[in-house]
């Protein structure tokens, strides 16, 4: 038998290593590294046995179309109506939104949006705010405006104040513009995008910037909040 010298080399380490623990038997050692390396060399043999044709029918799949022969999501109209938590998170700390709360009316496609700031939840101190989501300041002006077939919806609040006990960032009162474009998905939440720029007391850019709201009795205990879209689209039902 003709063995390539890697192989004896590797062999004779091995017996050598073996003695360690006890005589080795050498010439077994050989012969099983001899083994190992005729089984290595051997060439791959490709398996050419054809594959069993598929005899499984092409069954077209049934999405549903409402005649009871599949699921169906239905998704009902939109109506928002009562107070929504809407978490307003600026590009530059989307956790630590401002937060509104929306009491949002429908009437004949007219959505009717009147916002309250509310306190933020940690103080400038690091302390839980025991007012926390408690009205902060006066509301800002009353909106109505179109409301969409597939719940879309516009509002913009120019050049308003929003006193800085509901500022999360710097605790000072904060002028600007503030323009939410979003949809409600179902009558309990909505989300989108928040445009404009804070104008006071330095200018700051609000592109990139996101929202969700939260339909709640109860804005103080509401947990979780949603502060931006990537959360809120985890739980509407239609998408």
């Amino acid at each position: 038998m003709r063995t390539s010298r890697p192989v004896l080399v590797t062999a004779a380490a091995f017996a050598v290593a073996l003695g360690a623990c006890e005589e080795p038997d050498t010439y077994l050692s050989l012969a099983m590294f001899e083994d190992v390396a005729l089984a290595d060399a051997a060439p791959d043999v490709e398996d050419t046995t054809p594959d069993a044709p598929d005899t499984t029918p092409d069954v077209p799949l049934d999405v549903g179309d409402g005649s009871g022969g599949g699921d169906v999501v239905e998704c009902p109209a939109i109506a928002p109506s009562g107070d929504y938590l809407c978490a307003l998170s600026a590009n530059v700390a989307r956790e630590k939104p401002l937060y509104l709360l929306i009491d949002f009316t429908l009437d004949a496609g007219t959505l009717t949006a009147v916002a309250q700031p509310v306190e933020i939840d940690i103080l400038e101190s690091g302390d839980p705010n025991p007012n926390r989501r408690l009205p902060a300041g006066g509301t800002l002006p009353t909106l109505d405006v179109p409301f969409g077939e597939d719940g879309s919806f516009e509002l913009a609040w120019n050049d308003v104040t929003i006193v800085g006990a509901a500022n999360p960032l710097t605790f000072r009162d904060i002028g600007g513009s503030f323009i939410l474009t979003g949809r409600f998905y179902d009558d309990n939440i909505a989300y989108g995008t928040m445009g404009g720029e804070v104008t006071s007391p330095t200018t700051v850019p609000l592109g990139g910037s996101k929202f969700a709201c939260q339909r709640t009795d109860d804005a103080p205990s509401l947990d979780p909040v949603y502060h931006d879209d990537s959360a809120a689209a985890a739980v509407v039902p239609c998408p």
